[in-house]
């Protein structure tokens, strides 16, 4: 039978030390031995930690049993202490595990009061190209230690029900909500613009144009973007029913081949770039904005934790500072 001892990296106890016994040591040992370190005596220890003597002396005589080691030397005839050889060495573990404790209670502190964590937020493409890098950056400056971690879909629909489903924290979409646990903040209105070629004769004309003057065109369709049917419900409104030449889910290719002749588009002011050099953007007299709204679970088993809470606070002051600049230079 071999007595090769078991490498530190088995996790082995030392010898005469059961790993039962390791677990009976408390953070309030580890204390004592640190301060009396630090103070060089059980006096001053017990006086920097808020205890009286004899409770530390009552702390070391508990580590030393559980660790099966003198950790202290005790000379007669004085009140100073030091520590063993063996002392030294645990105190070298020591001061990183009450670190590490320090640390760990800082993080949960921070977590709990929102400055610390993981942020889920969906996130449309119009808004992740135009409002979401506003609000990133000024929610870095008031909670860096939250992570965001954006997820995009050009259909609302889908985040909502990633939402509902917990796999998100928060997203932004369009009102109305559906029904069910869901709650939300209003953030901007924004308002559904005609994006024609940039030589058409309704960028020409200037002014804003009409359902009337939507007859017999031929529109380039957001795919899955839930505001286009309410937009061709309003044009049916007054007799006005164009043909959807082309669709797509993209803001970029929808512009792109307006640029190109192939159709009119009806967008929301925050999915196209209004400098794009082969489009004009043209106000729709009467037609109805999108209301851009930021989302949550509701519900007695979910509640806006503090990150999410101050990122609903920083997309507000942020869309309000955009709501000035909502509509298109005047031509």
């Amino acid at each position: 039978m071999s007595d090769e001892r078991p490498s530190a990296g088995t996790g082995a106890a030392p010898p005469g030390v059961t790993r039962d016994a390791w677990l009976g040591v408390e953070v309030r040992h580890l204390q004592a031995l640190a301060a009396i370190a630090r103070e060089g005596s059980f006096r001053e220890a017990a006086e920097s930690l808020g205890y009286v003597q004899s409770a530390i002396s009552q702390q070391i005589a508990q580590l030393e049993r559980l660790v099966d080691t003198r950790l202290i030397e005790r000379s007669r005839g004085s009140a100073a202490v030091d520590l063993t050889p063996a002392g030294r060495l645990l105190l070298e573990h020591v001061e990183e595990i009450l670190a590490r404790y320090a640390r760990a209670g800082s993080e949960l502190a921070a977590l709990s009061a929102g400055r610390a964590g993981r942020l889920r937020v969906g996130v449309l493409p119009s808004v992740a190209g135009r409002v979401l890098p506003r609000v990133l950056l000024r929610f870095a400056e008031e909670c860096p230690d939250v992570q965001v971690v954006p997820s995009e879909s050009a259909a609302d629909a889908e985040l909502l029900d990633e939402l509902a489903a917990g796999e998100l924290d928060l997203a932004f979409c369009e009102l109305p909500l559906p029904e069910g646990e869901l709650a939300c903040t209003e953030l901007l209105e924004d308002p559904l613009l005609l994006l024609v070629p940039a030589d058409h004769p309704l960028a020409r004309r200037g002014g804003a144009a009409t359902a009337a003057d939507l007859a017999g065109l031929e529109l380039v369709a957001y795919g899955r973007w839930r505001g286009q049917r309410t937009a061709l419900d309003w044009l049916a409104a007054r007799g006005v029913e164009p043909t959807v030449a082309f669709s797509s889910d993209h803001n970029e290719s929808v512009q792109t081949l307006v640029a190109a002749g192939t159709g009119v588009a009806l967008a929301p002011y925050l999915a196209v770039d209004a400098a794009h050099p082969g489009t004009a953007l043209v106000p729709l007299e009467g037609a109805p904005a999108r209301i851009v709204a930021l989302a949550w679970r509701s519900g007695e088993d979910a509640e806006l934790s503090p990150a999410a809470n101050a990122f609903r606070v920083v997309a507000r002051a942020v869309c309000h500072e955009l709501a000035g600049a909502m509509l298109p230079p005047p031509r």
